[in-house]
């Protein structure tokens, strides 16, 4: 695990500093490590997704991203798949608001992206 962490690190860091002080770089690492988090690397790109359980469904979160975004895009179907054989019912992202612009089909509340499965 290390391996990868060590080649998503660079990645990942500038997200994580935006965060706002809610998650460190070791709180995530940390996560990854006991499957409450999940790591996707990409050839020049890392993302960190959660499952987060609400009391009427379920969701994929992306709790940071970072790299070449055409990279990251190239991942939505991969964490798609991963969210439906996981019971999602959406995937979301919080992040800044050019998320959205990227993602077409994605609905806006507040920062947070989202898209329901179909």
């Amino acid at each position: 695990m290390m391996e990868r962490w060590l080649k998503a690190r660079a990645h990942l860091l500038p997200a994580i500093q935006r965060l706002g002080g809610t998650h460190t770089e070791e709180d995530i690492f940390f996560a990854i490590c006991r499957g409450a988090m999940q790591l996707w690397l990409g050839d020049a790109s890392a993302i960190v997704t959660e499952i987060v359980r609400y009391p009427r469904k379920s969701a994929l979160n992306v709790m940071v991203a970072g790299g070449d975004l055409a990279d990251i895009k190239r991942a939505e179907e991969q964490l798609t798949a991963f969210a439906i054989r996981n019971g999602c019912a959406r995937i979301q992202a919080g992040g800044r608001d050019g998320w959205a612009r990227v993602f077409p089909g994605c609905r806006r509340n507040g920062t947070i992206i989202y898209r329901d499965m179909p």
